[in-house]
Formats: structure tokens, sequence, C-alpha cells
């Protein structure tokens, strides 16, 4: 007869065991706890539930195995990952030479038995955690392969199904993604295979790649070096596949992008230094290097990382924050419309003393300067924002400014940089002059095709630098 310990006191805390990037970086998340309220996926006892949503635009996220499983494992409840490393079982148990015999038994007497034994393990023998100290010392390739700052990417909502079959009508207020779902062996995966370290599709493609990454060396690994960034190999990687472009790139192509602007007058500002500027509180040493005072043409890179709770590194999306003196204000530019509205205010409230007095953030409304439709060639909006009068005296405002909308979940980092490379260009040779402000030019050049063209330019830009060399 099977049973279990209602005064489980480990099983009925208050808190689960889940990795950073699962729990988000509120350190105020609210949780629901269901006592008892599910049945464990691997050893079938019932166990604690715990509930709760780690930021604004993540999915719920719920636990998914018990404490004990949890613990005899050192694996998140929720993603099922490795608590120390962020890595699947099967990859962390192959790199420290881990052999586990441990299977399920079929029966429910045995399984229930079994799952005892694992608890009293736990409990009283002393290991609670896999820890290199009981396992063994911890191998150089693991270390390559950590993840060692949260990934809240992970925590994105799932993919629409009715935009799958084109019948979506919510459009930007749809709370799921709009992209295509992901296919092949990444889209088999399943929790026994992932605990148990057994034909974990993930894994195997980790294992994959450190196989041929086996012989490389830190010089070989290294693809190019160029004003003070340094290009890897795993940069080449996301730009070769469909993945979320990381600040390293957004860093080289600003600095590219700065070496080709002939007027002093502009600054692109990496994303290093703008999450600085946004989460340093003594920005005097920052502007005295800057001089943003002296620059007419001022682009920031805005992620939407949450210093204040501890998310350093651990964005999800990327927009784009113009100062223009002679507009006198602070345009945003965001591919995934409201995402990163906080993000750039935030910096914008940072930086806004720099470049003038202290101001509110504007509350004209966005259709009185832009456009009603983002394919509309008609430039009422754009000559609305020309229009757009202030006083030389007054602070600079913040505008919302309506942008080029992106097709999926990953690719804010190029339309970031094609904007910024329009941008530079009519302020360079174009537009400069004209009354409609570098806007008519963003209708015209950015579009769904720098999902591709801008990651195919990049690729080629640093295979003609490296050919130099």
């Amino acid at each position: 007869m099977m049973h279990f310990n209602l005064v489980d006191a480990e099983e009925c805390s208050d808190t689960p065991i889940s990795c950073g990037s699962c729990l988000g970086g509120n350190p105020y998340v609210r949780m629901t706890k269901g006592v008892y309220g599910k049945e464990c996926k691997i050893c079938r006892r019932p166990y604690t539930v715990f509930r709760w949503k780690p930021s604004r635009n993540a999915r719920y996220k719920s636990t998914q195995v018990c404490k004990t499983c949890s613990k005899l494992k050192n694996v998140c409840q929720v993603c099922i990952l490795d608590l120390q490393y962020g890595l699947p079982v099967q990859v962390r148990d192959t790199m420290l030479s881990i052999h586990s015999s441990d299977s399920i038994p079929r029966s429910n007497p045995n399984r229930e038995y079994l799952a005892e034994e694992h608890d009293r393990m736990a409990r009283s023998s002393g290991v609670e955690y896999y820890d290199e100290s009981y396992y063994g010392k911890t191998s150089p390739s693991i270390l390559k392969f950590q993840r060692s700052a949260p990934y809240y990417q992970r925590n994105q909502p799932r993919v629409c199904s009715f935009y799958t079959r084109g019948e979506c009508t919510r459009g930007a207020e749809c709370p799921y993604r709009h992209e295509m779902p992901i296919t092949g062996d990444l889209s088999q995966q399943n929790i026994q295979d992932r605990y148990h370290g057994v034909n974990d599709p993930v894994a195997l493609k980790i294992l994959n790649k450190a196989g041929e990454s086996a012989d490389l060396s830190p010089m070989e690994d290294e693809v190019l070096r160029y004003k003070g960034v340094v290009l890897r190999r795993s940069d080449l990687d996301i730009l070769r596949n469909p993945c979320y472009v990381d600040d390293e790139i957004i860093n080289f192509y600003f600095s590219y992008l700065s070496s080709f602007c002939c007027s002093q007058d502009i600054l692109l500002i990496p994303p290093t230094v703008s999450c600085c500027l946004a989460s340093d509180k003594d920005l005097s040493d920052h502007m005295e290097h800057l001089k943003l005072s002296r620059k007419k043409l001022v682009i920031f890179s805005v992620n939407n990382c949450d210093f204040s709770c501890g998310e350093e590194g651990g964005g999800t999306h990327w927009s784009l924050l113009v100062y223009y003196r002679d507009m006198n204000a602070f345009v945003h530019h965001d591919s995934m419309e409201g995402t990163n509205r906080w993000a750039a205010e935030k910096l914008y409230e940072a930086v806004k003393g720099s470049v003038g007095a202290a101001a509110s953030v504007s509350s004209a409304p966005a259709s009185k300067l832009l456009s009603k439709s983002r394919n509309n060639k008609n430039k009422k909006g754009a000559a609305a924002a020309a229009k757009l009068t202030v006083a030389p005296t007054s602070a600079p405002c913040f505008i919302e400014h309506q942008t080029p909308q992106q097709l999926n979940g990953y690719d804010c980092g190029l339309y970031v940089m094609a904007i910024a490379k329009v941008i530079c260009e009519w302020y360079e040779n174009k537009c400069k002059g004209k009354g409609d402000r570098w806007f008519s030019a963003i209708e015209d050049e950015v579009n769904s095709s720098v999902e591709v063209g801008m990651r195919t330019e990049i690729l080629s830009l640093i295979q003609g630098m490296r050919n130099e060399n």
C-alpha cells in the first residue's frame, strides 16, 4: 500500500529548489503553493507545487519534480538542469565521469521503496547535492560550457499556436510569441530523459559541440580582435543560426560604424557602457569621458536587464535610444513595441542631466507624432514629428517613436544595428538638414529583410577583416 509522510517538513517548506534563470530577477516575486498538489514526474509521489511568474514578459513557471529527486541529482525542480553548472544532467555526468545506474521501477511498491530510500539518503547521509567533493574534481571542459549567469530568455512565452496557422488576430497584444516553432530533435524533449541523462537532445548537441572544440586552444577559438572587441567562434555561430544577438556583436558593429563616421558630432554608445549608465548612481566619471554635451547625435543601445535585481547579462531584448540635439529630444526605437520602454526611460532619466535640464517623460500621444500604420509610406507621421518644436532652453523630452516590428522573438539586436546604421548614414550623407529627420529613412530601409541581411552583412564584414589581417 502506497503512502507518503504528511509531516515531511522539507517538502512543505516555503521555497522551491530553483535555479536563477527559472526564479527570475525579481526579489519580490510572488508564488502560489499547493501542498502535495501534484505527482512527481520521476518518483510518482505527491509533492508540494510552487507556481510563479519570473517577470512581466515571462510565462508562468512551476515545479515538475519533488525535492527529494531534485536533491539526488542536484537539479532545478523546474528546468531539471544542474544547479551548479546550468547544464543538462547527461552533459554534467559525462564531463565529470559520474556513472549513474539508477532506474525507476515499474511496480508501485518498488517505486515507493526506491523513493523512500532516496529520501533517506538525502536526509541522513550528508550527501544532499551533487558536488565536486563527493563526485570528483571539476573538469576544465565543464567549466568551459557552464552557464555562470542567469539566462532569462528561457522564460519567454510559448509560441502562439494560432500564429503558426496564420489565424492569430491579436497582433502585438498577443501574450504568446509570434514565431515559428522549433522542429527536429530539439523539439522532442521530455523530463524523464533529462533527469536520468539518457538520450537528451540538448545534452547531445552540447556534447557534440564539446567534441568538435576539444582540440581548440583559446587563441584558436578567438576569430577577430577589433578596437578592443574580441569575437569568438560562438559569436559566429550566433550569427549563422536564428539566435539572440549578444552584446559583443553589437559592440563590434557599433565600433565599426564609429570608425566610418567622419563627423565628430556622432557618438555610438555600446551596450556595456549603456548598461553602466543605466545602473550606476554616480555618473561623473562616465560623463567626463563621453562628453555628451559636445555631441549632436548620440545613439544608445538599450537592454531590458534589471541591474537592481541582479540581472546583469540576463536581458532578453534590445532597443535603441537616440538623442538629437537639434530636436532636443530622446527618441526610442523598439522593434517589439512597448517591451523596452521602461528600460529606455530609466536610461533617459540617468543621462538627461548631462545634455540638458531635468524634464518629465513626454506624455504626447503617439498618434500626433507617428504614422498609424507600420507599412504606411505616407510620411504624415514623420512630418508630424518634424513639426515638434521644443524651446531651446527647455530640457530634452522622451518620445516613443513607431518602429518596424520584428517577426520573431530573437532578432531585436539586428534591428538595433540596422536602425543605427540608417541613422548614421542619414546624418553623414543622405538627409542631413531635411525636416523629416531620420524617420522616413527607417521606414524605407528597415524591414523584415534585415533579419537575414544583417547576419550576412556582419559575417561578411568579419570575414573580410580576418582576410586583411
